[in-house]
């Protein structure tokens, strides 16, 4: 008899895919005047899903609370409302409440 070797596939290593969706659901944006049309300044807007990149695009569902029905928009179509915080090693917490933030005298 002959020995057969047997070579074992290893699966591969899951690839790590870029980040493309930057927003989150439930986060207040608001839209940027493109394609022609001026974005009204007031209109905010709550984003209530992320929908599939498309052309390499990332697309989100987002609802204003005076309208009856959803939009579709493109990333490069929202602004965030919520700047990032200067003080990036502060918690949610304390970025919100003021827990824990010093007071100069």
């Amino acid at each position: 008899m002959t020995a057969t070797s047997v070579s074992r596939r290893r699966p591969a290593a899951p690839t790590a895919e870029p980040r493309l969706h930057l927003l989150a659901i439930g986060q207040d944006v608001r839209l940027k005047s493109t394609r022609g049309r001026q974005a009204a300044k007031g209109d905010i807007y709550r984003i209530t899903g992320v929908m599939p990149v498309e052309s390499g695009a990332p697309q989100y569902r987002i609802r204003n609370a005076n309208e009856n029905h959803e939009r579709v928009a493109m990333q490069d179509e929202l602004e965030p409302l919520d700047a990032p915080s200067s003080n990036a090693q502060s918690t949610l917490m304390e970025r919100t409440f003021g827990y824990g933030q010093r007071t100069e005298a």
